[in-house]
């Protein structure tokens, strides 16, 4: 399983030669060992320019302009990974992984605003205001590792894509309506819905017939676990 990745700073190149680096090297190993399956994390981004709501990994993947180089990175290293284990007997899968959050990832993350709102309400701050009606594609860190260990171990895969997430948007009402079920003593505003129309989240029906995988966190319940948890853990 690679699912490595570094932070971009000002040079993109030194960027994209860190990580294809790392990339080639596990490709090395996993060829001369001669693993049965090598899992590489893809990314939900891969799917920018789908005018879908519900992406499936049988869409064709569009050229666009990417909002972070990391994006870039994971798409580019599907084909990478197919190619560099063609005429093995190492079987790659590629992993779009959706819009994961929960322990371990940076409590300060710009990628996702639910740990740093959750910080916040942690410290008795009032947390920033989301706007009301926006969505994502979310899904609990528990459950996406659990969907990849299936994925890694399952006896036969027939695919070589799968997405790996919940399945389901999360809306900020909703994210904001678990967080004060928990801690209902501090009050997070919502800005005025932004008519955003409905959110793109992954279909994780192929994973599910694949592997046996259903999520086990609910927003309620993965906020709940999350604040459980950041009360004994810093990070």
């Amino acid at each position: 399983m690679h699912l490595a990745g570094s932070i971009p700073g000002d040079d993109p190149v030194s960027f994209f030669r860190t990580d294809l680096t790392g990339l080639l090297n596990a490709l090395d190993a996993a060829r001369t060992w001669g693993v049965g399956r090598f899992a590489v994390a893809s990314s939900i981004g891969n799917y920018i320019g789908r005018p879908e709501i519900c992406w499936t990994e049988d869409l064709p993947l569009p050229v666009a302009d990417y909002p972070h180089l990391i994006i870039a990175f994971k798409k580019a290293a599907e084909p990478i990974v197919t190619h560099a284990l063609q005429g093995t007997d190492v079987q790659p899968v590629l992993l779009r992984i959706g819009s994961t959050w929960g322990p371990l990832m940076d409590p300060e993350s710009a990628f996702s605003p639910k740990p740093p709102y959750i910080g916040a309400v942690l410290r008795g701050e009032t947390p920033p205001a989301l706007p009301d009606d926006a969505a994502e594609d979310s899904c609990y860190a528990p459950d996406a590792g659990r969907a990849i260990a299936l994925l890694t171990t399952a006896p036969t895969l027939p695919h070589t894509v799968y997405n790996v997430s919940s399945g389901q948007p999360v809306s900020n009402r909703e994210f904001v309506e678990a967080v004060k079920a928990v801690r209902p003593e501090i009050a997070g505003d919502l800005l005025p819905g932004r008519t955003l129309g409905p959110a793109p989240y992954l279909d994780i029906t192929r994973l599910t017939a694949d592997t046996g995988f259903t999520p086990e966190f609910d927003i309620n319940r993965a906020v709940a676990d999350y604040v459980d948890w950041r009360t004994t853990n810093p990070r």
